[in-house]
């Protein structure tokens, strides 16, 4: 009998080992956290990003009324930055300045412009002899304002007169407030009759050039030509207003409505003083 000799075990192949990963290449201290990608190289100047685009400038246009005023006459005499006016609408458009919030309406528009202007060379100089009353209590509630000492003033003589002659009443004023009516006429009212006529025709003749109407409650300025009398006065400019009218035989009668009357007499009085204020001191 032939004995067979016992297989060899078979052996499997051994599983390849994996591979052994290639050590990181090492990096440098710096370089640990990730760096932003670099900037691109800018030609020219670069405009920082924190420096917000300061805004265009923009120049106002010139004032008119500074405008004219740089093109007048040189002024040499006293008055220089006074100003004289009467107690607008009480002759001819019968404001009735017995009332109260009349007389509190002016007071107030003077009170406010003193105080909005604190130059000590500027006065204003009301020209009034009437109502008696009125005159009282507005030199009462203006005597309370700091801003009115010294600048503001009352020449108690008939405007119808004085008006046209500040200077030898010894109230030399540069400016003079004057009443007039939408169209401007000379003889309108009786106010503007004494300043047209004192002034001479030149004033008329400027006035109309300038202006065709005049809207109540603004104020309409008028440069004196050297041909006019009232320059012996001192007066270089004449600023034509048109007060509220309460007289029912006058145009834009308002049928005694005095709420409207104040508010439109308020801003007679305030565009008259603006506009001299701004002649003035151009």
């Amino acid at each position: 009998m032939i004995l067979t000799p016992p297989a060899s075990p078979k052996l499997l192949p051994a599983s390849p080992s994996p591979p052994t990963p290639s050590p990181a290449p090492s990096l440098p201290a710096a370089a640990t956290a990730l760096s932003p990608p670099s900037t691109p190289v800018v030609q020219g100047p670069v405009p920082s990003p924190t420096s917000p685009k300061a805004p265009a400038v923009v120049t106002p246009p010139p004032s008119p009324l500074r405008e004219a005023s740089k093109k007048a006459r040189p002024y040499s005499g006293k008055g220089k930055r006074s100003l004289a006016f009467p107690l607008l609408g009480l002759t001819t458009n019968e404001l009735d300045y017995t009332k109260p919030d009349v007389v509190a309406v002016t007071a107030k528009a003077i009170a406010a412009f003193l105080d909005k202007h604190r130059d000590a060379d500027m006065r204003l100089v009301l020209v009034a002899h009437q109502p008696a009353d009125a005159i009282a209590q507005l030199r009462a509630a203006l005597a309370e304002k700091p801003a009115c000492a010294d600048r503001f003033a009352v020449l108690e003589r008939d405007p119808l007169e004085a008006l046209v002659a500040l200077n030898t009443a010894d109230h030399p004023c540069r400016f003079v407030v004057s009443e007039t009516n939408w169209r401007f006429n000379s003889t309108a009212t009786l106010l503007g009759k004494a300043v047209f006529g004192a002034a001479g025709n030149s004033l008329l003749r400027d006035t109309k050039k300038k202006y065709a109407t005049a809207e109540c409650g603004r104020a309409y300025p008028v440069e004196l030509s050297t041909a006019s009398q009232l320059t012996d006065e001192q007066v270089q400019w004449v600023i034509h207003v048109n007060p509220p009218n309460m007289n029912p035989k006058k145009p834009d009668y308002l049928k005694g409505n005095y709420e409207d009357a104040n508010e439109l007499l308020e801003s007679c009085y305030t565009s008259a003083f603006e506009t001299f204020y701004e002649l003035a001191y151009a």
